[in-house]
């Protein structure tokens, strides 16, 4: 654990919780070291089918705006329920790579970020909270709290995050990492009532460290009777699958697995695009 987990926000309504999210980085030149797939083909294989990783490819920012003030930007939309009132907007992004890469041209505004609504004009945002991590895998993470602007904005729209920098983004490097979400709480009268909680904190799984524990606590359950769960993870670097040792063609691609556990055993959390064996999959989505 790099950083212990505690509550950023937390509130017993009626409601839920949603995650609008997108990378920063895409796959360029290159090809898999299994079949010699093109970009274009590793993109087709949709989770959970596929082993392309992004380990085989030179990395590129992903710029979608058209804007040539931009050197990267990526979107996605928001569409919460009609009656619904947001509570709590946080905007999260950080990138990362290995603690010998030169640091990228835009480095130095990594704590920096542009934001825009649908058509709108881009502001410039400064983190509330920064992270620079250096804990055997080096990279940034950093907090905005934008409920102000998100709750002004309504239930409905696409926000685009641009400028966003990632390490060594010569274009020539493989691996490389990157992304944002936007945790968002809302209230809404003809739901259930919920006590919603957001968590904070880091930590790292990597070949030297494949098994970690998150303890999280500070949030209401019923008294008693039984309890239904909706959980949700903001990760990096999240391959679908990584070679075994070797990187073979022959060899078994193996992924990330999360196991939940409250007052019983460990149970595996997954969901239909989302498999036990490789829940972290590179793949944005909601219950599955």
């Amino acid at each position: 654990m790099i950083t212990p987990f505690t509550a950023r926000y937390s509130v017993t309504q009626k409601g839920g919780i949603v995650m609008i999210a997108n990378t920063a980085s895409g796959c360029g030149t290159g090809t898999t070291a299994c079949g010699a797939k093109t970009c274009a083909q590793a993109h087709a294989e949709v989770p959970p089918l596929g082993t392309s990783v992004d380990n085989d490819f030179v990395n590129t920012y992903v710029d979608i705006d058209g804007d040539p003030s931009t050197f990267m930007s990526s979107s996605d939309s928001l569409n919460l329920p009609s009656c619904s009132q947001i509570t709590f907007a946080g905007l999260y992004w950080g990138a990362g790579g290995t603690t010998t890469d030169p640091n990228g041209s835009h480095w130095s505004t990594r704590n920096t970020v542009q934001i825009k609504l649908n058509n709108g004009t881009y502001q410039t945002l400064t983190a509330d909270a920064s992270f620079d991590n250096t804990a055997g895998y080096k990279s940034y993470h950093n907090f905005k709290d934008i409920t102000s602007m998100v709750s002004a904005a309504g239930v409905h729209g696409r926000y685009t995050i641009a400028n966003m920098p990632m390490l060594n983004d010569n274009g020539t490097t493989k691996n490389r990492w990157g992304g944002w979400a936007i945790i968002i709480v809302y209230k809404n009268d003809l739901m259930s009532l919920k006590n919603l909680t957001v968590f904070n904190g880091l930590t790292n799984v990597s070949s030297t460290n494949n098994l970690t524990d998150l303890p999280i606590s500070g949030f209401f359950t019923p008294p008693t009777g039984p309890v239904n769960l909706e959980l949700g993870l903001v990760t990096y670097d999240g391959d679908r699958g990584v070679e075994a040792l070797g990187g073979s063609c022959a060899q078994t691609y193996v992924g990330d697995s999360l196991l939940f556990k409250s007052a019983g055993s460990f149970v595996p959390v997954y969901d239909a695009i989302h498999p036990k064996n490789d829940v972290f999959n590179s793949t944005i989505s909601y219950n599955g």
